[in-house]
């Protein structure tokens, strides 16, 4: 089956996309935050979308967090929006069910319309690609591609290359869980090390410490025996001073 020069295009662009990625992660895999930043700029660029979002749904799945989000117009970078499962019961469920969720009518879309009054109007969106991001233990989210003006057709290359992209999300997002899990290793050794040395000196401490007063215990029992011989030693001279003072008088 031949491709059109449309989709044939979109594709290309898509490889491109993702291979300059792949480069990046290469050349420095140890700065998160930038990486995120750029992965969904480029996929803002190469879908051609106003918004593209990373969001961590907390360990509840009460709410999710809007870690970054690109606004392709204005170039810019913003987070901290916060959605609520409260509100937005269907969407949540969705999540819980759908690894994408690919509504190119956002508002009718069942999955997504809950958004429609609060979110999409006062933005303009039209249509949503949300792929699920996880990283076991780490992180679960979602990488959310919204459309600003008509609405659009999500295409099967589109989707293809939104849950590729999401790969290399969770790829960023697995090495820096890595590194973090290799860091509170090496902490937490340290501080076994430290409790260890502490400990050994404790015992140090505690056996000089019951020498010394093995030797105190000593000194006083010493001291008392020679306060005893002393003052028996002092009863013995009174004594005899007493005797000599009888004898003197007696031979006067």
């Amino acid at each position: 089956m031949s491709l059109g020069s449309g989709q044939s295009a979109r594709i290309s662009s898509q490889k491109d996309a993702l291979l300059y990625v792949y480069r990046r992660l290469q050349e420095d895999a140890r700065d998160t935050p930038a990486l995120i930043q750029d992965i969904i700029r480029v996929v803002a660029e190469t879908l051609s979308v106003e918004r593209v979002s990373l969001w961590k749904l907390d360990t509840s799945k009460s709410f999710l967090h809007c870690e970054c989000l690109y606004i392709r117009e204005e170039g810019r970078y913003e987070s901290g929006l916060v959605l609520e499962a409260e509100k937005y019961p269907q969407y949540f469920s969705a999540l819980d069910e759908e690894c994408t969720i690919d509504a190119s009518d956002a508002h009718r879309d069942p999955r997504t319309s809950e958004f429609s009054e609060g979110y999409l109007t006062p933005l303009g969106i039209a249509s949503m690609l949300d792929t699920f991001c996880l990283v076991p233990e780490y992180f679960r989210g979602v990488l959310c591609i919204e459309h600003v003006g008509d609405a659009r057709e999500w295409q099967e290359d589109e989707i293809s290359y939104a849950n590729s992209a999401t790969m290399q999300i969770v790829h960023v997002l697995s090495d820096a869980h890595h590194e973090d899990t290799v860091h509170s290793r090496k902490l937490l050794e340290e501080q076994l090390i430290h409790v260890q040395r502490i400990e050994s000196i404790g015992v140090l401490a505690g056996g000089i410490a019951h020498d010394f007063n093995n030797i105190i215990a000593a000194q006083m029992g010493y001291t008392e025996l020679a306060r005893t011989l002393s003052r028996g030693m002092l009863r013995w001279r009174i004594a005899l001073r007493r005797l000599t003072g009888r004898a003197s008088v007696r031979s006067a």
